[in-house]
């Protein structure tokens, strides 16, 4: 028994030899683990703040030097769709002021909203009010996968107070499919 414990001792005197670091490491990480015991910071005692899904940039126009700004918001669910667009599809809104105008696009990563020539309806749900028809248009660009919110305005003064929004729009040989935004946190003062 005694020959077995001298064997260990000798065994870790060579391996805390061999590495001073490491062991200054660990003893370092034993006394952050003492510290953390003893008494916890501020920072660590306040519940974590999720952040905003929110993404915002900014881009100065070359020709007229005039700031251009942007919010955009991918969806929570992802959308399937058929051969050539399979693969999940995510949906976005993106509110974009450039030059006096504000716009709100709904569009789609991977597919073709569905327009109609008499006009096309999203419906919009914010949090659990009354969903509410939107009429859009299409893209001057003729591009199947963004459509604008035709009376933005009234658009953004819901979003504003809305945590979550469920957008429905038809889509190419899909039907009717639901994106689920996680819209709180929206911050917009252009």
């Amino acid at each position: 028994m005694k020959r077995v414990f001298t064997l260990l001792l000798v065994a870790g005197l060579f391996s805390s030899c061999g590495s001073s670091e490491s062991s200054n490491s660990s003893s370092d990480s034993t006394k952050k683990d003492t510290k953390s015991k003893e008494g916890i910071s501020a920072e660590s005692s306040e519940p974590a703040k999720a952040e905003s899904k929110w993404q915002y940039s900014e881009e100065v126009d070359k020709m007229t030097s005039a700031k251009n700004y942007f919010a955009t918001i991918e969806s929570d669910n992802q959308l399937d769709f058929e051969f050539p667009y399979d693969g999940g599809s995510n949906g976005t809104i993106t509110v974009r002021k450039m030059a006096k105008s504000t716009d709100v696009l709904i569009g789609i990563s991977k597919g073709q909203f569905n327009s109609h020539s008499d006009g096309t309806t999203v419906k919009v749900r914010f949090d659990d009010k009354k969903p509410i028809n939107f009429t859009c248009s299409e893209p001057s660009d003729g591009s199947s996968d963004a459509l604008f919110i035709d009376s933005p305005k009234k658009f953004l003064t819901l979003l504003k107070s809305a945590k979550k929004v469920i957008v429905q729009a038809e889509f190419y040989e899909s039907g009717l499919k639901e994106m689920e935004f996680d819209t709180k946190d929206f911050k917009w003062n252009h």
